[in-house]
């Protein structure tokens, strides 16, 4: 085989698409899928993962990578190589033999956009390479980059906390206070309350997705996704119990990547329970706010889960808000934060009238309470999160009582 080749047909702009081959197979799928005209230009280098960094650290960044795993020891963590050099905006489509779900499921998680086996021919990867173009393009901003939305992960400790209410709340406050395009995300699909909570149509999109992640792009989330308005949009299922099923990881992951995508914010409500979905979520967080309570039992929690979440959460921000817990035994806030060797960020207040009115009228609390504690608690936590509040505008040809007019 020739050391590296290079197929030329049409430019991509000045971020080359990059192919790397370890076997005829792979080499011969490529240059058949480029030769079509128009769907851009290749460069190739035969070599697994040390020749791929080795060329994406000398020359500029890719808007594509195709890779070889056929001879590959360890496929996932070569893909998620790749991903962390070229960003996780870089489409990575893998190339090789046909693999099993579990494998394919492992490739998702590690950030690849498309497999493709070589039974499945050029034209299937030519049509990848194309949707991948399409995507990123879609992505892209006038500046440049890709964007790439925060992620917010709103969990509690324990039920009974508002834990939902809270991330609705804040979501709604979002997008109708500070403007910012807000994605929410129910990810308990048997007993989630967000679509009950607002008074929509819970919808099949999110089970779908989860279904099949190959299915997950921008035409997908727009399809599927229901509007509470025009900055607030919702993922949410009821699934009967009966058929309920496990969510897949990697498929979640792949969505709350779209919808970085898509929304500038992405505010998820995740179930409590330790499981591999907690852990890929929390993994993918840029913030994670903890509600928890101030009793014994809360600081057990609090300090449990903050554990866990500095293990398996690096970069993220981790924030403690006290949940109200009527009639409970609480400990002194200064106890608390003693035992817990750290400062709470924010106690959240209780307003049983406003949350009632919220309730009745199928809306967030903010929405129906504006200047309720419950609400102004939610645009504290929005602001704590750094979505600086708007400056009022003033009306025209207003003045304040102590500014002089033009003579």
């Amino acid at each position: 085989m020739n050391a590296s080749a290079s197929i030329v047909v049409e430019s991509d702009g000045n971020n080359p698409i990059l192919g790397f081959f370890r076997s005829n197979d792979a080499r011969e799928i490529i240059a058949a899928a480029f030769a079509r005209p128009g769907l851009g230009e290749v460069a190739l280098s035969e070599g697994g993962i040390d020749v791929a960094v080795k060329v994406m650290r000398r020359g500029e960044k890719p808007s594509l990578v195709l890779f070889d795993i056929s001879l590959s020891s360890n496929p996932a963590g070569d893909i998620a190589t790749i991903v962390k050099h070229g960003g996780r905006a870089l489409p990575v489509i893998a190339i090789g033999e046909a693999i099993d779900v579990a494998k394919f499921r492992d490739l998702i998680a590690a950030g690849i956009f498309d497999y493709i086996d070589w039974a499945s021919g050029a034209q299937q990867l030519a049509d990848a390479v194309t949707r991948a173009r399409r995507q990123r393009a879609r992505r892209a901003t006038d500046a440049g980059p890709a964007r790439q939305g925060r992620l917010v992960v709103f969990c509690g400790t324990r039920g009974g906390l508002g834990t939902t209410s809270t991330a609705i709340g804040t979501a709604w406050v979002l997008a109708h206070d500070r403007e910012t395009s807000t994605a929410l995300v129910d990810l308990d699909l048997s007993s989630g309350t967000v679509a009950f909570a607002l008074d929509i149509d819970p919808g099949r999109g999110l089970r779908e997705g989860l279904d099949q992640p190959s299915r997950i792009d921008a035409v997908f989330i727009e399809r599927c996704i229901v509007r509470e308005s025009v900055k607030l949009g919702v993922l949410s299922a009821e699934e009967p119990y009966n058929a309920a099923s496990e969510i897949d990881p990697a498929a979640a992951l792949v969505l709350l990547d779209e919808l970085r995508q898509t929304f500038d914010c992405v505010v998820v409500d995740l179930p409590r329970a330790v499981t591999p979905l907690s852990r890929v979520v929390l993994g993918a967080a840029d913030d994670i706010v903890f509600l928890y309570g101030s009793t014994l039992t809360g600081l057990r929690d609090a300090l449990r889960w903050t554990e866990f979440a500095a293990a398996i959460a690096d970069r993220a921000v981790i924030r403690l808000v006290r949940g109200p817990e009527p009639g409970a035994a609480h400990l002194e806030k200064s106890d608390f934060e003693k035992s817990l060797g750290r400062k709470i960020d924010m106690e959240l207040q209780f307003d049983a009238k406003a949350a009632a009115a919220a309730a009745n009228a199928g809306k967030a609390i903010p929405a129906v309470a504006p200047d309720s504690s419950a609400a102004k608690s939610f645009d504290k936590l929005a602001t704590l999160l750094g979505f600086e509040a708007r400056e009022p505008e003033l009306r025209a040809g207003f003045r304040w009582p102590w500014q002089k007019h033009d003579a």
